[in-house]
Formats: structure tokens, C-alpha cells, sequence
């Protein structure tokens, strides 16, 4: 008897949880993005993401790590079965250098409760920075002017 009530139970919440447990498919192309770019202006590009199952889906779109100099837009939708949305990416650097991350794109069902399980994607991103700083080198040279003005004002008025 006590073996016919732990098989009720036990299938009673495999079968009473199971509805909860949902999950839907994602593609992405390209499967990495390569950007060059001078420091200072700004780089653009974009993605293509596709819901690949035959259900509507919310996908969000998140850069990993804290990099405020990459925008993303948009960030999250909504994907009937079939279709694609075109993620705009643009990035401004002011330092010549190579900078690298990831971007994750999670797609989820819609209204969903209990359980969720979201299916995604890792794409790779490089931007290499080139050049000189432009900007900051300018700011320099004219704070450089400046204060030489400055130090001449300072040795006219001390003559006096």
C-alpha cells in the first residue's frame, strides 16, 4: 500500500510539474561579429535573430559584462514562429585597442509560469580600435595653449 501511494505522489508531480517546463529555439547569423574601427568614431553593424521552433517566443538580447560604450537595440521582442528581427549594434571607442565580448541572445515562451527554461545563444564579438585618440589629443594641445597664455598673463602682470 505504502509503495501504491509514493508511485500516486511521486507521478503526480511529475506529470502536475511537467506542463511547466518549456523551452524554445533561437538562431543567429552571422555567428560572430569582427569590427575595425578608428578611435573615436563610431561602429555599426547589425544581426539577424530567427525564432526557429514552431511557437512565438520573447528573445532579449544582453551584452555580457559592463561595456557602456556597446548599444544594443532592440533588446527585447517578440517572435511569432518563423520570423526574424535585425539587432542594430553600435560601439564608440576612444582608445586605440582590441576589446572582445559576448552577446547572449535568450529566447523564452511568452506567458509562461512555473519553470522556464529559456534556449540561447553566445555571439562572439571582437572591435579592433585603431589610430590615435584624435579627440583627446586636440583637448590636450588646446589645454596646453591655454596654459601657456596663462603663464605669460601671469609673468606680464608680476613685471607691473
Amino acid at each position: 500500500m505504502q509503495r501504491f501511494l509514493l508511485v500516486i505522489i511521486v507521478s503526480s508531480f511529475i506529470f502536475g510539474f511537467s506542463r511547466m517546463a518549456e523551452a524554445v529555439g533561437v538562431a543567429v547569423k552571422p555567428k560572430e561579429i569582427n569590427l575595425a574601427v578608428a578611435a573615436g568614431e563610431k561602429a555599426k553593424t547589425e544581426f539577424l535573430v530567427i525564432n526557429s521552433t514552431g511557437e512565438p517566443a520573447i528573445y532579449q538580447v544582453i551584452l555580457d559584462g559592463q561595456n557602456s560604450a556597446i548599444k544594443i537595440q532592440p533588446s527585447e521582442f517578440l517572435l511569432a514562429s518563423g520570423q526574424s528581427q535585425i539587432i542594430k549594434i553600435v560601439a564608440r571607442f576612444f582608445w586605440p585597442k582590441n576589446y572582445s565580448g559576448l552577446i547572449s541572445v535568450i529566447a523564452r515562451p511568452p506567458g509562461a509560469s512555473g519553470l522556464i527554461t529559456g534556449s540561447g545563444v553566445k555571439l562572439p564579438i571582437r572591435i579592433e580600435v585603431y589610430g590615435r585618440p584624435w579627440i583627446l589629443l586636440s583637448v590636450s594641445i588646446i589645454f596646453c595653449c591655454l596654459l601657456i597664455v596663462f603663464v605669460v598673463f601671469l609673468k606680464k602682470k608680476v613685471r607691473f
